[in-house]
């Protein structure tokens, strides 16, 4: 433990991700929101040139939602990461964003996750190493 082991982030693992289970049935592997993720950086700067002029801002929930469904979710175990016909939902899809769009609390669940920087720390690494 100590001050740099709770607050350094292991670099990897924000670009790779962590896994949470999620209510329904999966559980999803999520790059940080910042930190060593580039994607999310450059999923962030794509969208806002993409928004340019169109009165839009990047906390504009369908804005938001393209970037997280682009660099956050890497990877889906479980069967339940259906659509509502029962279709799975591809990754960095726009089926993805769509979700986000539809169900507000599951998007907010994974907004907190990915941008927690205590899952993403040096102790938390070694701590589910254990």
């Amino acid at each position: 433990m100590g001050l740099y082991n709770a607050y350094r982030c292991d670099p990897k693992v924000e670009a790779e991700g962590v896994w949470f289970p999620f209510d329904g049935g999966f559980r999803l592997r999520l790059a940080r929101a910042g930190g060593a993720n580039t994607d999310y950086l450059k999923a962030l700067a794509e969208e806002s040139n993409a928004l340019e002029g169109s009165g839009k801002n990047l906390l504009d929930q369908p804005a938001l939602a393209r970037i997280y469904a682009r660099s956050i979710v890497r990877e889906v175990e479980g069967d339940g990461f259906v659509d509502e016909q029962g279709k799975a939902i591809g990754l960095g899809s726009d089926e993805l964003a769509k979700a986000f769009v539809d169900l507000p609390e599951f998007f907010l669940e994974v907004i907190n996750k990915a941008s927690n920087r205590r899952f993403y720390t040096v102790d938390a690494v070694d701590e589910a190493k254990r």
